[in-house]
């Protein structure tokens, strides 16, 4: 007869081992999960509405405040020699298919991944430097999670290599999240909303989005080669997700992962 300690051991074991293969096994619909399965998230806390002057956003990397208009005429209508952009605020707005038109939301989801809202107040509200002739731009948040000033791409949980690349011959995706501000290039292993919710360290992109005409908003992660590829948006809902992601083959992705919404973003000025 087996004594209780050495029962325990072997009880605790088996959870162990099946608490693995749930991190790991598809789902009953016999897709793969898009997060990790099985595990303790951490909820991140959300930015407090504190007004920072110009000289506070500069030395944390955001782009200046809009000018207050009060109404009294400008001293000139010459811009200044030193201005080099011109921020704009506003929301992401989603169109998405089966969903209707809604916004990227100021909530991240378990995952610490953006979501969908159809209520404009519950919006990620950003800002971004535009300059002309300007290829790629960082976006910055204002009341997204509090240890991230800027939405960028997290490397998914699910991808296939080690690199974590993404092209057309693969369905690894990115999802979009908050991350601290890298210079254009390969995705680096810092911190980000991903891995402080869930503990798994996944490498992210901040210098990643070009917002062009109609004010269309489009992503490129770099690879580990220095290539990119058009990347497609989805939205997933269920499952615990209520998140976007990006892929550059959105057919693989779904045939791995399940059926997901296409969407388009665009930025609307607030």
């Amino acid at each position: 007869m087996l004594s209780l300690p050495r029962v325990l051991v072997l009880v605790f074991a088996t959870f162990a081992v099946s608490g693995l293969a749930a991190s790991t096994s598809t789902s009953s619909d016999g897709y793969q999960p898009l997060n990790p399965v099985g595990i303790v998230t951490r909820s991140l806390r959300p930015k407090a509405d504190v007004y920072l002057t110009n000289a506070q956003r500069l030395s944390r990397g955001l782009p200046p405040n809009r000018p207050r208009r009060n109404g009294r005429p400008a001293s000139s209508s010459k811009p200044s020699p030193s201005s080099t952009c011109v921020t704009k605020t506003g929301y992401i707005q989603a169109d998405v298919a089966r969903q209707g038109t809604g916004y990227v939301s100021k909530k991240v989801n378990a995952y610490g991944e953006y979501g969908f809202t159809h209520d404009v107040s519950k919006a990620l509200s950003i800002s971004y430097c535009a300059k002309r002739g300007s290829g790629t731009v960082d976006i910055a948040t204002s009341n997204g999670p509090s240890s991230y000033d800027f939405l960028g791409l997290i490397a998914g949980f699910g991808n296939t290599d080690e690199h974590k690349n993404l092209d057309g011959n693969n369905y690894n995706y990115a999802y979009l999240g908050g991350v601290s501000k890298e210079r254009r290039g390969p995705a680096a292993v810092d911190g980000n909303s991903f891995t402080d919710a869930t503990g798994v360290p996944e490498p992210s992109e901040s210098n990643v989005w070009a917002i062009g005409r109609a004010n269309h908003i489009t992503a490129s992660w770099v690879n580990t080669d220095g290539s990119t590829a058009p990347l497609q948006f989805l939205y997933y809902k269920g499952h615990g997700n209520n998140n976007f992601i990006v892929t550059a083959n959105a057919d693989l992705t779904q045939e791995t992962f399940g059926p997901g919404h296409a969407a388009t973003l665009t930025f609307v000025a607030a």
